[in-house]
């Protein structure tokens, strides 16, 4: 079934033509990149650190990363994007409770 696409008009995301989920949750990540995909992005999705490293080539406009990845945390990956030109935008996101887990 095809899912609708959120008008750009309505919607300043829609111009985001890239994104980048990087989640190792595999439920969590698909839900977030269904979402994306009806802003009508194209999405590419990571479940840890060295594949969001990997993913990165292909300039994502959009980062939407977890903190805690099982290879270790976002920071390298985030530290990595802002190093592009053009740099993403970049949302860390963490199911943690605190910030000393996060």
């Amino acid at each position: 079934m095809a899912e609708p696409r959120i008008k750009s008009a309505r919607n300043p995301l829609a111009q985001l033509k890239r994104v980048l989920v990087v989640e190792d949750d595999e439920t969590l990540r698909r839900s977030l990149a269904r979402v994306v995909r009806q802003w009508g992005a194209q999405v590419s999705e990571a479940g840890s650190v060295a594949e969001g490293i990997e993913l990165l080539e292909e300039n994502p406009d959009l980062l939407i990363t977890d903190v805690a990845l099982p290879d270790g945390d976002a920071f390298g990956l985030l530290e990595l994007a802002s190093q592009r030109r053009p740099a993403p935008v970049a949302i860390a996101v963490s199911g943690q409770t605190s910030t000393e887990d996060a």
